[in-house]
C-alpha cells in the first residue's frame, strides 16, 4: 500500500494556481489521485488570478492584455476552475 503524500501550496495566484492544476493533472496520469492530498492556502476569497491577471494598474503594467494570458499552457484565457 502507498503511502498518502501531502503537498501544501501557499499562495493561490496565477503560480499557485498553475502548481495545483498541474499536480492534479500529473497525479491523475500517473495514477497516484488517491494518495495526494493538495492544500492550497490562500488569504483572499478569489484564487487563480494573481497581480498580472487583474485590470491594468499603472504599477503593473504587461505587454499584453490580461484575458488573453494564462497560468495553464494551451489555454487562451486564465481558467475559471479555481
Amino acid at each position: 500500500m502507498q503511502q498518502r503524500k501531502q503537498v501544501v501550496i501557499i499562495g493561490g495566484g496565477s503560480v499557485g494556481g498553475s502548481a495545483f492544476h498541474q499536480l492534479i493533472q500529473h497525479a491523475a496520469k500517473m495514477g497516484v489521485s488517491d494518495y495526494l492530498e493538495i492544500t492550497l492556502i490562500e488569504r483572499s476569497s478569489k484564487v487563480g488570478s494573481g497581480e498580472a491577471y487583474q485590470n491594468d494598474h499603472s504599477h503593473a503594467l504587461l505587454n499584453t492584455h490580461a484575458d488573453t494570458m494564462s497560468p495553464i499552457a494551451g489555454q487562451s484565457e486564465s481558467p475559471r476552475v479555481f
